[in-house]
């Protein structure tokens, strides 16, 4: 979401990355390989997936009215705490306040 001096990557992906493992054991968070593989069907954990993806997808930003909201909130986390693992240990409130979000939403439609 945000240069991230650490890896070098085009866009901070701290969504996407599994917390609890060292620098070099950090792996991409696949969303959608994920689902499938744990057959995963919660309607609100899958409108926070299709929120993530597009905030963290260059192309897909503009796919959902939420995404760049979550940007900058990203954005902003990885300026205050640039180490990835402090980063995520700090953000994990932001996703579990937005699935909330995304449950009720999803009962509201």
């Amino acid at each position: 979401m945000v240069a991230n001096k650490s890896h070098g990557n085009e866009r901070n992906r701290g969504s996407d990355m599994q917390a609890g493992r060292g620098r070099d054991e950090i792996q991409p968070f696949r969303w959608v390989s994920n689902f499938l593989k744990y057959d995963l069907r919660d309607a609100g954990l899958l409108r926070l997936a299709q929120i993530v993806h597009a905030a963290d997808v260059a192309e897909d930003i503009d796919t959902d009215p939420i995404a760049r909201g979550l940007e900058a909130i990203a954005a902003g986390y990885s300026l205050r705490f640039p180490e990835d693992v402090e980063n995520l240990e700090h953000q994990f409130e932001v996703y579990d306040a937005l699935y909330a979000w995304c449950r009720l939403q999803v009962v509201n439609t």
